[in-house]
């Protein structure tokens, strides 16, 4: 079994690896492999070359530490990131910049979305317009995948938004920017139904959504609740036991009677069976 622990080593050695001029030899069956948790992250003129999911985490830190993306509260949240960049073909810092996660799901600015949608090399054709004024405004998007003879097209108008309830939610901006509220809509309906953003969905048709509500993990007490166990009980002594409280309803276990007595009468005809062919055999 391969052992890992952790060492320290030298600014040297840590540039040799990260210069490539230096590899670290894989341990056979039975050696302790050598860890270094502050090995160099590689930089080449494409950017940070992670090498491992570690890589990436590390690099969560610096990111959350940095306080420029106020979006991402945890580096796991930058793991994450980081892989939906890589199954949409962006770059990461695009996808830092224009990736929130919103009620439970990853949302992209509207713009972000279709630079991941010709990342594809799917899409063929894509048109975009507004027609109309006030109520009667409309966006529409048109998208042809190369693969697929007919184009998608998809609508979003005020009169939509409005049986909505998105005016009474962020009437605001809505009331500001009509025209690109709408087209966004359309683009994000356009985008996903041909299948062209990997499920990742605008960030500015998700913030008119409803919110979510994420429960909290549940306590120790709460587990054992679950599991049928109450509170721990105070004896005299001050020590204390955990009571079983079984809350089911008592099962009914007159069929289970009757099914045993039944496999003991049949077990008993056989065994006297089993006597006659004996009696007769001698």
């Amino acid at each position: 079994m391969t052992k890992r622990f952790v060492f320290d080593q030298s600014n040297d050695e840590q540039k040799q690896v990260a210069n490539g001029e230096q590899q670290t030899p894989k341990p056979t069956e039975g050696q302790i492999e050598k860890v270094d948790v502050r090995r160099a992250i590689p930089a080449t003129k494409e950017g940070l070359q992670f090498q491992s999911l570690e890589d990436i985490y590390r690099f969560g830190k610096y990111v959350i530490d940095s306080g420029i993306f106020p979006q991402f509260k945890k580096p796991s949240e930058i793991v994450i990131v980081a892989q939906i960049a890589a199954d949409t073909k962006i770059p990461l810092s695009q996808a830092l910049q224009n990736i929130c996660f919103i009620n439970g799901r990853a949302t992209m600015w509207g713009d972000a979305l279709l630079a991941a949608a010709y990342a594809t090399g799917m899409l063929e054709d894509f048109k975009e317009e507004i027609v109309g004024e006030g109520d009667d405004m409309t966006a529409v998007c048109t998208v042809k995948r190369k693969d697929i003879p007919t184009p998608f097209v998809r609508k979003f108008s005020m009169k939509d938004a409005q049986r909505a309830g998105l005016l009474d939610k962020r009437g605001e901006v809505w009331k500001k920017y009509p025209a690109r509220m709408l087209q966004m809509r359309a683009r994000s309906w356009a985008l996903r139904d041909a299948g062209l953003t990997q499920g990742i969905v605008a960030r500015e048709e998700v913030e008119d959504l409803p919110e979510i509500e994420v429960r909290p993990l549940p306590d120790t007490e709460g587990e054992k609740r679950k599991f049928g166990f109450s509170k721990p009980k105070e004896l005299a002594d001050g020590n204390t036991v955990e009571e079983v409280a079984d809350e089911r309803p008592e099962e009914d276990t007159t069929g289970l009677a009757e099914t045993d007595e039944s496999d003991g009468q049949a077990k008993q005809i056989e065994e006297t069976e089993q006597q006659k062919d004996q009696l007769f055999e001698e």
